[in-house]
């Protein structure tokens, strides 16, 4: 400086009278004096900021053990813990979670969820999902599953328990996602499921015909309570179905011109069309049992009945639905036994 160079501010210390030193930041400035070099100097003292440096690194260092303290709780669980953003890219994942994924967490965190994890014929489903939680539809999807993509390209089918990040002003920041593997679980369920297929003569994606309404009932509850979805149209009393065969019957609709019990009822062709149609699209690979079809026949005539059947047996085929139909073929004209058949099954 004194030869009337730049010198760039700099840290010194300076000693007190009781020994202490303080920080200061020094700048010079060089200038003439009496035809002379000289140089002015400025010395800011730094203790405050100093201060203020030494607490924020405590604090940071505290922030960050308690971050890894959280950490190792959630890496502790037996299930997967994931956080998204609104985006739906992963902000926070668990031990557990890159366990089933078979990833280490840089190569999780960040990640479009949808696009990196989940296979593409469930994509359309789940952004469903995220549209509902966006909009804070916490109820109809708290709890569902999906199927997951692993780093081998194997599929895991993981049970999702989920809630609603939000910040200290009530808005939704994301969303937090625990889920279990319960992929060996559903193997032995789809194992007894094919099970109770082959016992009750049945098959996915079939049409089938029974004039023994005993079998139709105890088929219908034996594959419900394997976890088959089902929708039973009825003429029988309602309570005593659900009072003999339990929870198998609690999607039930009256075969009848009025409701009873607290029970829906529809009573014509095109009802019973609109509900068969709504239960397929909402389920995956349901079972319906149409009981009283007799009724259906007696009030629309069997053409009508015959047509209805014939447009319906291909939504059964494309959804890989059960259609089971109580009907005693004796009440037909041999023509009109001949043609039902044509388009279903007679159960043996």
């Amino acid at each position: 400086a004194l030869h009337g160079e730049y010198v760039p501010p700099f840290l010194a210390y300076i000693k007190t009278r009781d020994g202490s030193e303080i920080p200061v930041l020094a700048v010079t400035r060089p200038f003439t004096y009496q035809n002379k070099p000289a140089v002015e100097g400025t010395l800011f003292d730094l203790s405050d900021i100093k201060q203020i440096r030494e607490r924020l690194f405590k604090t940071e260092e505290r922030l960050k053990r308690e971050e890894e303290k959280a950490q190792r709780i959630l890496d502790v669980a037996e299930v997967a813990i994931i956080a998204f953003d609104l985006h739906g890219r992963v902000q926070l994942v668990n031990r557990k979670a890159c366990e089933i994924l078979g990833y280490k967490p840089s190569e999780i965190i960040g990640k479009d969820w949808m696009e990196t994890f989940i296979p593409v014929r469930f994509r359309e489903k789940l952004r469903e999902i995220e549209r509902a939680f966006r909009a804070g539809d916490t109820e109809r999807f708290k709890h569902f599953e999906n199927p997951v993509l692993t780093k081998s390209g194997e599929e895991r089918i993981i049970e999702w328990h989920n809630a609603i990040l939000r910040d200290e002003k009530g808005r939704i920041i994301g969303l937090l996602s625990s889920g279990m593997d319960v992929s060996e679980r559903k193997s032995v369920e789809e194992r007894l499921r094919e099970l109770a297929y082959r016992l009750n003569g049945l098959r996915p994606g079939g049409c089938f015909v029974s004039d023994s309404t005993e079998r139709c009932l105890k088929a219908f509850a034996d594959l419900t309570l394997h976890g088959i979805p089902g929708l039973c149209i009825a003429r029988e009393d309602p309570e005593k179905l659900v009072d003999e065969y339990g929870p198998a019957f609690k999607n039930l609709i009256l075969l009848s011109s009025k409701p009873i019990k607290g029970f829906k009822a529809v009573s014509t062709l095109q009802d019973v069309s609109l509900a068969i149609s709504e239960f397929l699209k909402m389920n995956s690979m349901p079972l319906i049992l149409l009981d009283g079809s007799e009724y259906l026949i007696a009030k629309n005539g069997f053409e009508p009945f015959y047509r209805f059947i014939q447009e319906k047996r291909f939504d059964f085929i494309e959804k890989n639905a059960l259609l089971l139909i109580h009907l005693d073929l004796e009440t037909l004209t041999k023509r009109e036994k001949a043609l039902l058949l044509s388009e279903v099954e007679k159960l043996r």
